[in-house]
């Protein structure tokens, strides 16, 4: 970007508009130490899916990776935790439709715990949304 005719080059600054200050400060832990910490006290569920989409929308493979690990590790421990139905919904609406990963997991997660999400109005507004 600063070496091209592009506007970042000129002006000498990358804007990443859309991203969360916590998720670019994860992404910039990770270039420096391959790992980001969720400091900020938001759900871990939410903030690894924001990651998620945050590596695949600047193309950070190694970086998507781990945010699949560390929201497969969230989710299948905390899928009982009221933001589920919060964090299925971040998935669905961040990620492209056809990357698999994090909605793959939480479809499975969904599907084991099936009776007792659809309980949760959240959840089920989230499905009339999504399918």
């Amino acid at each position: 970007m600063f070496i091209g005719d592009w506007k970042e080059n000129t002006a000498r600054l990358i804007e990443l508009e859309e991203a969360d200050d916590s998720v670019v400060e994860a992404m910039l832990r990770f270039m420096y130490y391959f790992d980001y910490n969720n400091i900020h006290g938001v759900s871990t569920r939410i903030f690894n899916a924001q990651v998620y989409s945050f590596a695949d929308k600047y193309m950070i493979p190694a970086l998507k990776d781990l945010a699949e690990k560390e929201f497969q590790a969230a989710i299948t421990t905390g899928w009982a935790m009221d933001d589920f139905p919060l964090a299925a919904a971040e998935v669905y609406n961040s990620t492209p439709e056809d990357d698999r990963g994090l909605r793959d997991l939480a479809g499975e997660v969904a599907g084991e715990s099936i009776k007792r999400l659809l309980q949760d109005e959240q959840f089920r507004n989230l499905l009339r949304e999504n399918l």
